[in-house]
């Protein structure tokens, strides 16, 4: 159970933290475009420890009882857990007051909410989201053999772009999108686009990306009035899109304003294939790479390793920036933290074997907090929380959330979505099956599998390395 100390830090680690902790608002204001500090790293690297201390210091050694900051994640339960370390944090240090105040954690369609951009309309559905889109494409792509999923990412790729108009969709560098486009099925596939958000306002509904698209389009036309901040520290930032840091910039107060950002591309599944330069952040001379991580043991590393390699070609590896654990090469395939993989036959069986499992631990003494559950499905989520909730208690399962999981005594359970960042000693994993068989699908053309098999493994990567001892795979 690593504890946030004083003492905890490694030396890259803490070089970083502890670098131009006072630096002046002039110095910063003298760099051309927007300051950031950003700091990569392997899974279990230490990335949002890093983040927290230098939240911590940078609030403890401002001289204003005015400054302001902001601590903001793409992910639901991890800002929760985020949140409740922090304030762990400078428990220890004999810290609080003001400055432990004065920084706000949310994750980001939630402060997106708290803007008040006052459009009262109702969120789509996922099927119904499905459905529209897919005739929408079928009418503008007869026989095109694309499949739905392309269709509705690639409309979330459009909303998330500063310039959602027609000509800068042609204008787009579409590089890592699997699927090349001419002008013509471009300017096609803007129509859909259009369409598909017009008839959403006249149902008064809306989609999520819609959701951030209308708080930037109030922002750019100075129709909101925004907080500002100090610093805005951004964990997961792989996963964050142009158009969220163009509303996040627009919040930093000038001059002095920065971003601490951590990210690790090797966990970015979300098909955001961004540069730091793109979105006009500077982080030439102010970024840092942790290469040793703290939460996996060898084995577990290793396995995640093999995994990610033997999937991923070596040219991809230099195309796009990978950051994998070193060493580990001497790990055997049968030691005692060494990875189970548990065949079944249909899901229900792995959920029933998954909570068999976790109850006969329990009884045993095993901590239920030590435990979380990722499944690939969400339409089986439910089925898992009431098998899991039978075998031990209603009380001793948990749906990850806002709250603090950390802090929690049961066993947590979520989609792989929604665990980037999270972590316990022992993770079962239910239902990579899935997505091992729709790489298969037959409709597929040979970039779209090559894409799809990307984006898989580095999710499948993120959801094996959340396990700190003890992985199980069903």
């Amino acid at each position: 159970d690593p504890r946030e100390t004083t003492y905890l830090l490694d030396f890259d680690q803490e070089a970083w933290v502890k670098s131009e902790l006072m630096i002046s608002s002039e110095a910063l204001e003298s760099i051309s475009g927007t300051p950031a500090r950003l700091i990569t790293g392997v899974a279990g690297s230490g990335k949002s420890l890093a983040l927290l201390y230098r939240a911590r210091l940078q609030a403890k050694c401002a001289a204003s009882a005015s400054r302001c900051t902001l601590f903001i994640t793409h992910n639901k339960p991890l800002i929760g857990d985020l949140k409740w370390r922090y304030g762990r944090l400078a428990a220890m240090m004999n810290e609080g007051g003001a400055e432990v105040e004065a920084t706000h954690f949310v994750h980001f369609f939630r402060w997106c909410g708290t803007l008040r951009y006052d459009e009262k309309l109702s969120l789509i559905g996922t099927q119904e989201r499905k459905s529209h889109i897919t005739r929408l494409a079928n009418e503008a792509f007869p026989n095109s053999g694309l499949s739905d999923s392309f269709f509705i990412d690639e409309i979330g790729f459009i909303a998330d772009q500063i310039d959602d108009s027609a000509p800068g969709y042609l204008a787009m560098d579409r590089t890592g999108r699997g699927i090349a486009l001419d002008r013509n099925q471009r300017l096609k596939m803007h129509a859909v686009y259009q369409r598909y958000r017009s008839s959403l306002a006249v149902n008064r509904e809306t989609d999520w990306p819609f959701i951030v698209r209308m708080v930037w389009e109030k922002v750019r036309a100075g129709q909101l009035r925004l907080p500002r901040y100090d610093t805005i520290f951004i964990d997961e930032a792989q996963f964050f899109a142009p158009v969220w840091f163009a509303i996040l910039k627009a919040c930093l107060k000038a001059p002095g304003g920065e971003f601490v950002v951590a990210a690790d591309p090797t966990q970015g599944f979300l098909k955001r294939r961004l540069s730091w330069r793109a979105v006009g952040l500077n982080v030439v001379g102010r970024a840092a790479r942790l290469k040793k991580s703290y939460r996996n043991t060898p084995a577990i590393q290793a396995f995640a390793r093999r995994f990610y390699n033997s999937r991923i070609q070596a040219s991809e590896h230099l195309a796009e920036e990978t950051i994998l654990p070193e060493g580990g090469e001497g790990i055997t395939q049968h030691t005692r933290d060494t990875p189970r993989l548990i065949k079944h036959r249909a899901v229900q069986d792995s959920i029933l074997w998954t909570a068999n499992e976790i109850a006969a631990s329990v009884r045993s003494g095993l901590s239920p907090g030590a435990v979380l559950v990722l499944i690939e499905d969400r339409s089986s989520l439910d089925a898992l929380r009431a098998t899991l909730e039978g075998k031990l208690g209603s009380d001793k399962v948990t749906l990850l959330s806002d709250q603090a999981p950390s802090a929690a005594s049961t066993v947590a359970i979520a989609t792989f979505n929604s665990a980037t960042g999270i972590e316990r000693p022992v993770v079962f994993l239910l239902g990579i099956d899935t997505l091992f068989e729709s790489e298969g699908d037959p409709r597929l053309d040979h970039r779209q599998r090559s894409e799809m098999i990307r984006d898989h493994t580095r999710k499948i990567y993120m959801a094996l390395t959340r396990a700190g001892e003890k992985l199980l795979i069903s």
